[in-house]
């Protein structure tokens, strides 16, 4: 149960009930911020609030002191010189906490607590429990308690059978053997002609169906006691997804067309559907189209084609879009020698006799290789081989491998030919790159050179 505590000497005290003994009174609130208000948490940074926020305030002088759930403020924060404190434990609504603490990029053990949902009978037993554990160590003087609970949660219940429990854990468990898992468990509960009436303790809210305490009594009695059996077969074969077959079969298809798949952004300038929850200024609404978003993704890719050993980048995507009042599904082609395209995702029979995926084991050992983040250089070496007779490539680039280092991450063969003196011409393909560094030229040009004079002693005519 998540705590705050304020300085009660920096809050405003207001009139008094009236009574004789009763002093001038502190008034803490729990409302929704209005815009515009601002407010310096603990951490010292000034955080500004909106109406959907809520927040704490001090009731007499209507100002914020603390951003309900997230974090307290730095107006009521207690410092050395503190004497007299008020302890707030309060629930809050978890979806409410966390969309505050997104907003404000402030995410606190409070907040991610509150998010997961509390019980809010613990808020009474964590206040007893703070208030007992300062006395005892920090001495003072208790002042009291005030409590605003005005709808309280109502006690659930779940009612589960012998049969029930049996049935779902493939065990032959006695009505005596449940009851006892359920009281070494802290459940109260009555018991009727083999089904059992329990009352779910109010911190456990993931207790709510049948069997949700077949699986503590699976807890309790030992999941050694629970058989293993195979699964039934299936009495009719699965049915396939259409629309995802037919993804799986264009995806396939392509991929063995030479095609990369990408996964472009949804949020787009313009649309039909804006989006509540903005991810920027920029782009509030829906895309239309795969289009825009494969475009781009072609003139950010170009740039790397030479490291990639590509000769053309080609690339698809098979996304969502929302156009005339509906979500479809489409899929969007585009490569450097054809504009980008897209048509609905077909789906159905006419996929399914159209394609046969079937799985198979990659023969390939497969590694991941990751990418440098550094721009890499480009270099191109052509020369006349000392005989037309010879297979010479693996020689040169195994002479590159050797002179360049680790530096060469790349080395194809990009072009040859023979002419009419029957003299056969290589050009190869160098890349240059590091994981550490930018390279420059002033690195790669002497890495050349001693390529060059390699090959030069190995018989080979730079061109």
């Amino acid at each position: 149960q998540p705590l705050h505590a304020f300085d009660a000497g920096k809050l405003t005290r207001g009139p008094s009930s009236g009574a004789p003994e009763d002093g001038p009174r502190y008034h803490i609130v729990v409302r929704k911020a209005r815009n515009g208000e601002k407010l310096v948490a603990l951490d010292l940074k000034e955080y500004p609030l909106a109406d959907r926020m809520l927040m704490i305030a001090d009731g007499n002088a209507d100002v914020p002191i603390g951003i309900a759930g997230v974090k307290g403020g730095e107006p009521a924060g207690i410092t050395e010189k503190t004497k007299d404190i008020i302890i707030e434990s309060a629930n809050f609504d978890g979806t409410s906490v966390r969309k505050t603490a997104q907003a404000l990029k402030l995410r606190t053990d409070a907040s991610s607590r509150f998010e997961q949902g509390i019980s809010p009978e613990l808020t009474g037993y964590g206040m007893r429990a703070a208030a007992d554990l300062i006395a005892e160590i920090a001495g003072g003087e208790l002042g009291g308690f005030a409590d605003v609970y005005p709808a309280p949660a109502p006690i659930k219940s779940v009612s589960v059978s012998v049969e029930k429990i049996n049935q779902g854990l493939g065990t032959s468990l006695t009505g005596a053997e449940i009851a006892d898992a359920f009281s070494r468990l802290g459940f109260s509960y009555k018991e009727e002609n083999g089904v059992f009436q329990v009352q779910t303790p109010s911190e456990r809210l993931d207790l709510v169906i049948p069997e949700d305490l077949a699986e503590e009594v699976a807890r309790i009695v030992g999941y050694d006691k629970v058989p293993s059996v195979e699964l039934s077969s299936s009495p009719r074969a699965p049915e396939v997804n259409p629309e995802f077959f037919a993804a799986e079969a264009a995806r396939e298809e392509l991929v063995s067309k030479g095609y990369s798949e990408v996964f472009t952004s949804v949020f787009t300038e313009k649309g039909e559907r804006a989006v509540l929850n903005k991810v920027d200024s920029v782009r509030p609404y829906l895309r239309q189209s795969l289009l825009q978003g494969l475009t781009d993704a072609l003139e950010k890719n170009k740039s790397s084609k030479d490291l990639l050993g590509l000769k053309e980048i080609k690339l698809f995507e098979i996304g969502t879009v929302w156009k005339d009042g509906k979500e479809v599904v489409m899929l969007g082609t585009v490569s450097e020698k054809q504009t980008a395209q897209e048509k609905p995702l077909e789906s159905g029979s006419v996929i399914a006799k159209k394609y046969d995926i079937s799985y198979s084991v990659p023969t390939s050992n497969i590694r991941y290789q990751p990418f440098s983040k550094y721009p890499y250089i480009v270099r191109d070496i052509a020369m006349w081989t000392p005989n037309p007779t010879a297979y010479w490539p693996e020689v040169v680039l195994e002479t590159a491998r050797a002179e360049a280092g680790d530096l060469l991450v790349r080395s194809d063969l990009f072009d040859s030919f023979e002419n009419k003196e029957k003299r056969v011409s290589l050009a190869f393909r160098l890349i240059f790159q590091s994981f550490e560094r930018t390279l420059t030229e002033a690195e790669v040009n002497p890495i050349m050179e001693k390529v060059s004079a390699a090959l030069k002693a190995k018989g080979f005519e730079i061109r």
